[in-house]
């Protein structure tokens, strides 16, 4: 809720130049989350895969057996040691930084008109100029209540999940998804362990990048 005091000034400019107007800008509408696969070479039916870690840490190990379930729920021969094809996956948390809101005190628009001309004299062109600032605002700056928002630095997560299955005997790979999810911090391993089935459903094939969002 806010209450805005407007103040018309009335000015006459011999050179003319406009006030200058701030927009504001518009919000991303998108999902937090992107996923996309390419498939470079065609998967072979009925080849059993292998799961591996690039890092094996504790949560990864845990993130493993999670896909290796969703594996075998979408009917793939899982191994627990080698295998023809070995399905990698790595995980990384990066850290956004995103600046606040700044100052909100009010804004400044101007109007430009023609001057008048009088025999060989002209008249300055006339500006109306309008100000609009925030009397009172609790969720913008404002006279009364003063600053509501700073230039912090609030930080959010980006969590990227990266899988590819290769061939290591033919030293090819054949695919490869990525994930990534913008959102506060959270539960690392929930938060992978849910991107998870969005890659395995793409397993294998071309998708072009698309937005999703989490439950």
């Amino acid at each position: 809720m806010r209450l805005t005091l407007i103040a018309v000034v009335a000015a006459a400019s011999i050179l003319g130049a406009p006030i200058a107007a701030h927009g504001q800008a518009q919000n991303d509408a998108s999902a937090p989350g992107q996923a996309r696969a390419t498939s470079f070479v065609a998967m072979p039916s009925g080849v059993p895969l292998a799961v591996r870690p690039l890092d094996n840490s504790d949560a990864n190990l845990r993130l493993k057996a999670k896909i290796a379930a969703g594996l075998g729920t979408r009917h793939y021969q899982v191994n627990d040691g080698e295998a023809p094809l070995v399905l990698n996956f790595e995980t990384e948390v990066q850290q956004l930084g995103r600046r606040g809101q700044g100052p909100t005190l009010g804004e400044v628009t101007s109007r430009t008109g023609q001057g008048s001309t009088s025999g060989d004299a002209t008249s300055p062109r006339a500006h109306d100029s309008q100000v609009r600032m925030n009397l009172w605002s609790t969720t913008q700056d404002s006279l009364l209540l003063g600053r509501q928002s700073d230039g912090s630095i609030r930080a959010s997560l980006r969590y990227v999940l990266t899988v590819t299955l290769d061939e290591p005997r033919g030293g090819r790979r054949l695919w490869q998804g990525e994930a990534t999810y913008d959102g506060a911090p959270a539960d690392d391993l929930a938060t992978f362990g849910a991107m998870v089935p969005i890659l395995l459903d793409q397993l294998g094939r071309t998708v072009r990048q698309y937005e999703f969002r989490l439950e």
